[in-house]
């Protein structure tokens, strides 16, 4: 993975990482997964959201709402105790951006097709999200591509073409912060989405990089 030089330039702070890990296997339930989300929902009861507000700034720079963004939304949903729960992989991603307030997102390796890099949207080329629905990444918006698509937006999160499924054995997890959240808070979640990964997953960790 590599980080378009542009980005540190433009926006100086932000940094990105990534960890791939292969042979794990998918599924909905997993022995000690549920009792570790218990835990991170129980210590969400005494967190300010007001702990987001370097990103609320982020995103106001690059001219984007921050109603969506999947960091604030899982935030939202842990103050009300409940955690957005879908499979082993992708509560890996919730639990390690939760604990470390970075915003972990998956894709499936094999779906990844040449380089992967972090850059800045050139305003054209669509995004189908997770949901379904589709949008335009603004220009200027950090987003992350391949060498044939994007892959995911900041401010909306993963798209659909690198889905986790059942069929996935290999992932590549991708964390970015905003200026003011230091690099040790990236290093902690690529960290705690590796042990997951491995814990809840079985999975082998590969390789672990920070961009900055």
């Amino acid at each position: 993975m590599r980080l378009d030089p542009r980005i540190t330039s433009l926006y100086p702070g932000f940094l990105a990482g990534s960890a791939v890990v292969t042979g794990l296997t998918v599924e909905t339930s997993v022995e000690g997964l549920e009792e570790r989300k218990r835990a991170v929902l129980e210590a969400w009861g005494s967190r300010d959201l007001r702990e987001l507000s370097p990103y609320s700034e982020f995103l106001r720079r690059m001219g984007l709402e921050e109603g969506a963004f999947p960091l604030r939304l899982w935030a939202e949903e842990a103050r009300r105790g409940k955690f957005p729960a879908r499979n082993n992989v992708l509560d890996s991603c919730v639990l390690a951006s939760l604990e470390h307030l970075v915003p972990v997102g998956a894709h499936d390796l094999l779906k990844v097709r040449g380089e992967v890099e972090v850059t800045l949207s050139s305003g054209e080329g669509s995004l189908t999200l997770q949901d379904g629905s589709r949008i335009t990444p603004r220009q200027g918006e950090i987003v992350l591509r391949d060498g044939e698509k994007l892959l995911a937006s900041y401010g909306r999160g993963e798209g659909s073409g690198t889905r986790i499924g059942f069929e996935t054995s290999g992932v590549l997890f991708v964390a970015w912060n905003a200026p003011g959240i230091p690099r040790g808070r990236v290093e902690e979640a690529l960290r705690a989405v590796s042990t997951y990964a491995r814990r809840y997953c079985g999975g082998h960790v590969e390789k672990v990089e920070i961009l900055e």
